[in-house]
C-alpha cells in the first residue's frame, strides 16, 4: 500500500512539473516568433491543415487571454481541450468517478469516440475548403 501511495505522489509531482514547464513555454515563447516549436509535417508536405494545425498557438493565445485570436487559429481546441481535461479528471479522481460513472463512461465509451472521430475529420475538412 505504501509503495503504491509513493508512486502515486511521484507520478504527481512530475505531471505537476510537466504541466508548469507547459504553461511557462506556451505563456511566453509566442510559437510564430521561436522557430524551436515544431512545425507541422502533413501542411509542411501537402499545403493543406491538418486538424491540429494552429493548435500551438491557439493555446498561446489561451494562456495569455487572447480567445478570439486562439479561436482563429484553432475552433476545434475550445472543444477538445476541455473535453480531455474533463475526461482525464473524471477519469483519474476517483470521488468524480464514483460519483458520476455513468457520465465518467459516456465521455469515452465507443460511440462517444466514433463521434469524436466524425467531428475531427468534418473539421478537418471544413478548414481545408473554407479556409478555417
Amino acid at each position: 500500500m505504501k509503495k503504491s501511495f509513493t508512486l502515486k505522489i511521484i507520478i504527481i509531482i512530475f505531471l505537476i512539473i510537466i504541466l508548469s514547464v507547459f504553461i511557462y513555454l506556451f505563456s511566453f515563447y509566442d510559437p510564430e516568433k521561436y522557430n524551436f516549436f515544431p512545425k507541422c509535417l502533413f501542411y509542411s508536405i501537402t499545403g493543406y491543415k491538418c486538424p491540429g494545425c494552429g493548435i500551438q498557438r491557439a493555446i498561446h493565445h489561451i494562456f495569455i487571454g487572447d480567445f478570439v485570436e486562439a479561436f482563429k487559429y484553432n475552433s476545434l481546441a475550445f472543444f477538445a481541450i476541455p473535453y480531455v481535461l474533463l475526461l482525464i479528471s473524471f477519469k483519474n479522481i476517483p470521488y468524480l468517478y464514483n460519483k458520476f460513472p455513468k457520465f465518467t463512461n459516456n465521455l469515452s465509451n465507443n460511440k462517444a469516440c466514433l463521434i469524436i472521430f466524425i467531428i475531427i475529420v468534418l473539421f478537418w475538412i471544413f478548414r481545408n475548403i473554407f479556409n478555417f
